[in-house]
């Protein structure tokens, strides 16, 4: 008894210390198409490119949406392409999924805006929260 006592307590210590030293969890991102079509999404990370196929009304989770670094998006609706650099997305806009990765949703319009929804609120969303800096992010470069 006294050694599944100990254990726990040291694994407690352990989860707590990992807590408080600062160490910064992975982020998904969570987009969903609001643009009425299907949309096909590149993801361009350094050298590495993925493509995902998006039905209208559906989401897919990504990793590195706004990491640092050389980062982009296309997004191809129909025959426009939009061309995103996408910003750092605050905390305080995510949500904390069971101590393993921090949670952002992002929707991306008819008109190729990209807004930020708050924590805790489902797709799709009419009425934006006030956006954090640099969003909604608009579409740059050709094709728009």
């Amino acid at each position: 008894m006294r050694y599944s006592r100990s254990a726990r307590s040291t694994w407690v210590l352990c989860v707590a210390l990992l807590l408080l030293s600062g160490c910064t969890l992975p982020s998904k991102f969570e987009v969903f198409n609001n643009a009425g079509i299907e949309v096909r999404i590149i993801q361009v990370l350094f050298e590495d490119q993925k493509s995902f196929d998006l039905a209208a009304s559906s989401s897919v989770a990504l990793e590195n949406w706004d990491a640092y670094g050389d980062v982009h998006f296309t997004v191809i609706a129909g025959d426009k392409q939009w061309h995103y650099k996408p910003k750092h997305i605050s905390h305080e806009f995510g949500k904390l999924r069971r101590f393993s990765h921090w949670l952002f949703k992002v929707q991306i319009e008819k008109d190729g805006s990209v807004f930020v929804l708050g924590p805790g609120k489902e797709f799709p969303q009419t009425n934006h929260i006030v956006q954090p800096e640099g969003y909604p992010l608009r579409p740059v470069g050709e094709n728009v």
